[in-house]
């Protein structure tokens, strides 16, 4: 079960992970019925940062979480622990993770905005798909524009107690747990 669940994420497609989330947004922006700017500005941008934020959140607090269960650390193995562990073959989450997380983020998000989510959830989706674009690029290298946030998520791949921001290295700057290169070879800890 557990090999099959690997080439499970293992066979993740770029083209379907940016396909479900685009599908996402486009009804997204089609449900939306306020086109007033300023909501568009305050509510667009509160729901790129609040992914940055949750994308903090979920990845240090979540996915790796340290669990007595079995069951839960069965859980953080199949939901992140798998991407640690085949790092260069598992970059996208699959098709069924992608529809019930992010469906089921609009449903969540429309309990708290009501109409007004589907602008906030544009924003939000929009930081996703940077994410997603982001963290391929980490792993894949070669961009001189986002060398730093490589730098950043490969020593999170080395020490996974640092370094859990993909996208931004804000929220771990905010909450103590980003390690710069300068500290890394500061302290003799050399990629």
């Amino acid at each position: 079960m557990k090999t099959l669940f690997i080439k499970y994420c293992q066979h993740a497609s770029a083209t379907i992970n940016y396909g479900v989330l685009v599908s996402i947004l486009m009804v997204s922006l089609w449900m939306n019925t306020n086109w007033i700017m300023k909501d568009w500005i305050l509510l667009a941008s509160l729901g790129f940062i609040t992914w940055t934020f949750l994308e903090y959140i979920l990845h240090r607090y979540i996915f790796h979480w340290i669990a007595e269960q079995k069951f839960i650390k069965t859980m953080v193995y199949c939901i992140h622990g798998i991407h640690h562990e085949y790092f260069a073959t598992t970059n996208y989450v699959p098709f069924l993770q992608n529809i019930l997380f992010y469906g089921g983020g609009a449903l969540f998000f429309y309990g708290i905005f009501g109409d007004q989510t589907f602008i906030f959830y544009t924003g939000f989706l929009v930081a996703v798909i940077f994410q997603v674009y982001i963290h391929n690029l980490v792993h894949v290298g070669g961009s001189k524009y986002f060398k730093k946030l490589q730098w950043h998520h490969q020593y999170h791949h080395m020490y996974s107690d640092f370094n859990f921001g993909i996208s931004t290295r804000f929220w771990d700057w905010v909450f103590g747990s980003l390690k710069r290169e300068a500290d890394v070879r500061k302290s003799r800890w050399l990629i």
